[in-house]
């Protein structure tokens, strides 16, 4: 869960197995710390829709930072509860997809790159 300036205020203890980070760890940090370079605009823009909008909900793929300093795609889906006195967050529910989206990128790159007719 973030706060409204993208500050983690709680963390699951979901993500030590799946991302190798320490129980509360990434409290304190902001939330782009952990998101590939490539994907920050993706998590600004969607962060700022959640924001405009009390009680929506924003899905999107991208990937965070292992603490072994890897990578894993996940899909997160973020839920503006800042109106809510017992939550003031947003609720990021994150969902490990990496196996699927590694085997999509390499149906793409084949497509892409249709070696196999030579």
């Amino acid at each position: 869960m973030a706060d409204e300036r993208g500050r983690i205020i709680y963390q699951s203890p979901a993500v030590g197995p799946e991302l190798g980070y320490r129980r509360d760890e990434c409290v304190g940090h902001h939330i782009l710390e952990y998101v590939h370079p490539s994907d920050h605009s993706l998590v600004a823009h969607t962060i700022d829709s959640t924001l405009a909008s009390p009680g929506s909900n924003q899905r999107m793929e991208l990937r965070l930072r292992t603490r072994s300093r890897g990578w894993r795609w996940v899909e997160v889906g973020a839920t503006n509860l800042c109106d809510v006195p017992a939550v003031r967050g947003i609720v990021l529910h994150t969902g490990v997809i990496h196996q699927r989206k590694v085997l999509e990128l390499r149906t793409v790159a084949a497509k892409v790159d249709p070696h196999f007719l030579y």
